[in-house]
């Protein structure tokens, strides 16, 4: 018997008792085992027992529920957590009347302290997370957000429950709350103006029962949809933000009397099998265990008198089971019984069922379809299953064996089936006759369909993949679903594509086929049996990584492959025939660009197309880009340019102040004097008035004082064409960088040749680094459409996104950054590459000259994603009900605290929530220490040892509160790393970290064992477990034996400094000075510095 109890989350399902809002505690129709509630602030208008766990100065908490009653702690764990919730200082108290002052007054105070609500903009969250609730108990959620202006009728709320088994829901009624269109599991409010007197709405869930894991999550989002036109004359929620639910309480209820349960009619009846269920109406307050009792004789309710019982467990409201080796054409009698601590209910009446009568089973074949060269489609229909489900095997080969199931080649048993059924086979060969035929057994007997069948396999097709794109962002978007019952939901997808071409003009049935990106697997993805491409056709697979192989999962009707494509310029793309042979393909890919296709044209050649065409003729007549006959360089003096299309009917139009070329730009008719800082931009434009994609060629006008300037490293010119840098929060500015590297002779001279040249946008990062003369740029490398494109610098994995790190008003000894990060590499724990170049940044728009030095810059990977940097793989959206999965990075810092992804879906959210929530309530939990169930459950505890060990030996003096990265892999815990950030480290000019006797710095820096009031509350609670102390302990003394030895620390300083000497130099005369004389004397006050403090 199969246990086929129905626990969907989120479901109200039915009318359970309800106390009405407003109610006085002792009042209620559910005894209450304990109330708690949390607010934001202390003050005199709340309870003692109120707790204050939420996320004040931007700390998320967590720790246990209180009885507002008695005071005493509670097993149940309130965590909490905001994305981009800012705290604000206005706050109002809920008007005396309404739902929101009678639930909460005298337990929280809406309008005390500093932080009096909780601001949610797009993308923001705020959320409450119970966990170690009662498995058996029911619970009820009240909450609500109160602002008292009139004006923001726009400002709206949307609280949805999360993870509960059911609930009833009880919101308050008005016009202030809206359901409609919305799930079970969501309500909107209005919280704009929730203190006035006809209003203080309150969100509500009765009888929740938190399921076997004993939790459930409360999350605020701005709400942004349809709202009634008597509170908003525009009917929508388009506010700039709402406000978070600021008050909770969280009744645990206490059973009041047995439960209720009834039956429900069986269905699936057949000769021995059948399902009966039913459903509990009420939980008496206490979730029951229920039992269904099942027989050929009505036992009542006297459990002894039942031939059968089948025990369900805790079940909150709909349940089934399936009942197997029943007897054909038998009446049963079954009876559902429900029991909780106060008592026991049985269903008011038994029901009945009547199994059928059994036979056996008649089956046919049906005509063979989607017949190819390697596939075909055997098809076959139960016309009679007797009652009886038979199983079915289908039996094919070159020879035809009869009703001798020894006689033929292969045979596949598909299990039980009714009606009409399919078998794709996929390990045919070409032009071979086949013969197949089906057989259908049951209990009763069995049966051989009356007529073998024949068909022919074709001959192999001559495919092409004709075009793909490996950056899709909105060319074709889709969803998907885990089955093709369910309909399609969550998030829309923008997949890469590949389009496989048909050039003949019969069918090509391609069923058996692969497609690969790696040619040692040739057989890496196979497309089903019965894939077909139409005569002179094309079909389009999305290369997403989902491997769908059923096209009714997929919303447009595509198969997806099980790879994903990086359009870095490593990828490789082939299709090979059912033994792994080659159909066609491309051996080299060059670099990809966002939404432009690349494929082969009527003529066989190789290229990329501005406009794609998936499913339809590559758009051939689209020109080709224009050449330009010199590539981007230095310069002094001028020189010419020419533009050359491919065919002399094309006009070329072009730009030289940064602005992308249109139809109506300059018309190219000669040479292009180039004799100042330019960026040449142009396309190439057909009769018909179709345009090429954009090509590009920048030139630099080198000052006559830096024609002899030298370096024994590399230099990044960095050219804005006069443009300002845009500052810290700004958008991406425009860009031109280009990298030369030393010649044979290690020297480096401003006027060689380029050996890394791209578009790019810039802008300058940091907090209070900002204000530095010396600036720190986030930078990222462009294709002709602004969009990342990827490439390596200076030997360090291709990527589009960097950071020019530059050091000097802190990090005196210029080495920090790079130093800590080579530690930590070291001991195993990935931290970003650097490479040092000295850089030229010219805003001016005038020549190169010296004024544009800007000194030694460290090139910085940015922590985020990918295969050579953070490989946490991709994190699935949730879409189409699909269960998120895979890895993400966050950090513990101001503002987003989401790395990657970084704008999370709802489902995304929730499930990284989970994992640092999870963290923090374990944690803080009473079995902390427990390796299965404390916070182990959670957390590599290696890498944060090794983490807080970093920061601490280089007593960084913001560590684990800002900048503070986390990380999670697919099949892992989370992870803390990488490491970043230490200009305030290892005897800064910041002045708290000067002390290297000092467990940690002075004033408000960072307390690495016991900082309860600024970093993520699970690193105390981890320094009170004596286990962890002694591995962390172990540990130190292991790292000082190697990474961490004087010896390989002083090796490690003197490898990176030894090719900055020079460079250093010149940085300390272009800024702020050495304070120990020069870069050698700052490299010894470091090892000095360093050995007092190990």
């Amino acid at each position: 018997m199969t246990d086929r109890r129905s626990k969907q989350g989120g479901s109200a399902r039915r009318s359970g008792t309800r106390w009405m809002l407003g109610e006085p505690l002792e009042e209620r129709a559910m005894l209450a085992a304990f109330t708690a509630y949390n607010g934001l602030f202390s003050s005199n208008q709340t309870s003692p027992n109120t707790t204050f766990y939420s996320a004040i100065n931007a700390v998320d908490n967590a720790g246990p529920l209180k009885d507002v009653v008695t005071g005493a702690d509670q097993a149940a764990i309130l965590s909490t957590a905001h994305v981009g919730a800012v705290f604000d200082t206005n706050g109002t108290q809920p008007a005396n009347g309404t739902d929101a002052a009678e639930i909460f007054g005298g337990f929280v105070d809406f309008s005390a302290g500093s932080q009096r609500s909780i601001e949610i903009g797009p993308g923001a969250a705020y959320e409450y997370r119970f966990e170690n609730l009662d498995p058996g108990a029911t619970y009820q959620f009240a909450g609500t957000a109160i602002r008292g202006n009139s004006s923001y009728t726009d400002r709206w709320t949307l609280a949805q429950i999360e993870g509960a088994e059911s609930f009833t829901i009880a919101h308050s009624s008005g016009a202030g709350v809206v359901t409609a269109g919305l799930e079970p599991n969501q309500v909107a409010f209005w919280a704009g103006h929730n203190a006035a007197s006809d209003q203080g709405y309150v969100v509500q869930w009765l009888d929740i029962d938190p399921g076997p894991d004993g939790q459930f999550t409360v999350i605020s989002t701005q709400y942004t949809g349809s709202i009634p036109t008597a509170i908003d004359a525009n009917g929508v929620a388009d506010g700039s933000k709402s406000y978070g639910i600021a008050g909770v309480r969280l009744t645990q209820d206490e059973a009041s009397g047995p439960p209720a349960v009834e039956n429900v009619p069986a269905t699936d009846v057949l000769a021995f099998n059948a399902t009966i269920g039913g459903t509990i109406t009420t939980t008496g307050g206490e979730v029951p265990e229920v039992t269904l009792y099942f027989g050929t004789t009505d036992g009542g309710t006297n459990a002894a008198a039942w031939q059968h019982a089948v025990p369900l467990g805790n079940v909150s409201g709909e349940f089934s089971t399936v009942l197997d080796s029943l007897t054909q054409n038998t009446t049963y009698h079954y009876r559902g019984f429900a029991q909780n601590s106060l008592g026991s209910a049985w269903a008011p009446t038994t029901s009945t069922l009547q199994t059928l009568p059994a036979s056996a089973p008649v089956i046919v074949n049906r005509a063979v379809e989607n017949v190819g060269a390697f596939s075909a489609v055997l098809n076959g229909t139960v016309t009679d299953t007797g009652n009886d489900l038979p199983i079915v095997t289908v039996y094919y080969g070159d020879n035809d064996g009869g009703t001798n199931p020894n006689a033929w080649d292969h045979h596949v048993d598909i299990g039980t089936q009714f009606g009409a059924f399919s078998l794709p086979v996929s390990n045919l060969q070409p032009l071979t006759n086949y013969y197949f035929t089906t057989f259908a057994q049951n209990s009763l007997g069995s049966d051989w369909a009356p007529a073998t069948l024949q068909f022919a396999t074709t001959d192999t097709p001559p495919l092409q993949i004709s075009e793909f794109m490996a950056d899709n962002s909105a060319t074709l978007t889709t969803r998907t679903r885990v089955a093709s019952t369910v309909p399609f939901a969550g998030d829309v997808m923008t997949p890469d594509w590949i389009e496989i071409h048909n050039p003949t003009d019969t069918v090509a049935d391609i069923g058996g086929f692969h497609l690969t990106d790696t040619p040692n697997s040739p057989q890496k993805w196979a497309f089903p049996a019965g894939t077909v491409v139409p005569p002179n056709g094309y079909l389009v697979v999305y290369a997403s990584g989902l491997d769908i192989v059923d096209t009714a999962l997929d919303q447009t009707g595509r198969l997806h492959t099980s790879f994903e494509l990086s359009g870095d310029g490593s990828d490789r793309l082939l299709l090979t025939d059912a033994d792994g042979e080659r159909v066609a393909g491309f051996d080299t890919i060059p670099l990809q660009s966002e939404d432009i296709s690349y494929g082969i044209d009527l003529l066989g050649e190789e290229r990329f197309y501005g406009v794609p065409t998936p499913g339809s003729n590559n758009a051939n007549d689209v020109p080709p880009a224009p050449v330009i006959s010199v590539a981007s360089k230095t310069f002094t003096g001028s020189f010419t340019v020419e533009l050359t299309a491919s065919l002399p009917t094309h006009s070329i139009r072009y730009t030289t102040d940064e602005r992308t070329p249109t139809t109506t730009s300059t018309l190219y008719t000669g040479p292009i004097t180039i004799s100042s800082t330019t960026q040449l931009r142009a396309i190439a434009v057909s009769p018909d008035g179709k345009v090429s994609t954009v090509v590009s060629a920048s030139y630099v006008s080198l000052g006559a004082n830096v024609l002899n300037r030298t370096s024994n490293l590399p230099i990044m010119i960095v050219e804005t064409f006069g443009d300002s840098v845009p500052g810290v929060g700004s958008t991406y500015g425009d860009s031109f960088m280009a990298l030369i590297e030393p010649g044979e002779d290690g020297v480096t001279v401003l006027t060689d040749a380029f050996d890394l040249t791209t578009r790019g946008g810039i802008h300058v990062r940091g907090s209070s680094s900002s204000g530095f003369a010396k600036k720190q740029y986030r930078v990222e490398f462009w294709d002709e459409n602004n969009e990342d494109q990827k490439q390596s610098v200076l030997g360090m994995p291709k990527e589009a996104d960097w950071i020019f790190y530059g050091p000097n008003q802190y990090d005196r000894v210029l080495i920090s950054n790079p130093l800590m990060f080579d530690l930590s590499n070291q001991m195993g724990r990935y931290a970003t590459r650097t490479r040092w170049v000295e850089m030229y940044l010219d805003s001016n728009g005038g020549t190169l000259d010296t004024g544009d030095f800007v000194g030694l810059y460290a090139i910085t990977e940015v922590i985020e994603e990918g295969d050579d940097r953070v490989d946490v793989g991709t994190l699935t959206t949730g879409a189409g009900g699909v269960p998120v999965q895979g890895g993400f990075i966050w950090k513990n810092d101001r503002g987003n605290a989401y790395v990657d992804p970084e704008s999370p879906t709802t489902q995304q959210r929730t499930y990284i929530n989970s994992w640092i929530n999870g963290l923090s309530s374990a944690a803080a939990g009473a079995n902390f220490t427990d390796p299965v169930n404390g916070y182990a459950k959670y957390a590599d505890v290696p890498s944060f040892i090794d983490h807080n060990i970093l920061n601490m030996v280089s007593m960084n003096v913001d560590a684990l509160r800002l900048s503070s990265f986390y990380f999670k892999r697919p099949d892992g815990k989370l992870e803390a790393g990488p490491i970043w950030d230490f200009d305030r480290a290892l005897d800064s000019t910041d002045g708290r970290d000067n002390n290297p006797r000092s467990w940690f710095g002075t004033g408000d820096s960072t307390r690495y064992f016991d900082d309860n009031d600024r970093v993520r509350s699970w690193w105390p609670d981890m320094f009170q477990d004596p286990d962890f102390v002694q591995a962390y302990i172990d540990r130190w003394f292991d790292l000082r034996q190697g990474v961490l030895s004087l010896d390989n620390i002083n090796a490690t300083i003197d490898r990176i400094a030894e090719p900055i000497f020079d460079a250093a130099a010149r940085d300390y005369q272009r800024w702020s000075g050495s304070r120990y004389t020069n870069f050698a004397g700052e490299l010894n006050h470091l090892k000095t510095w360093l050995r007092q403090r190990v």
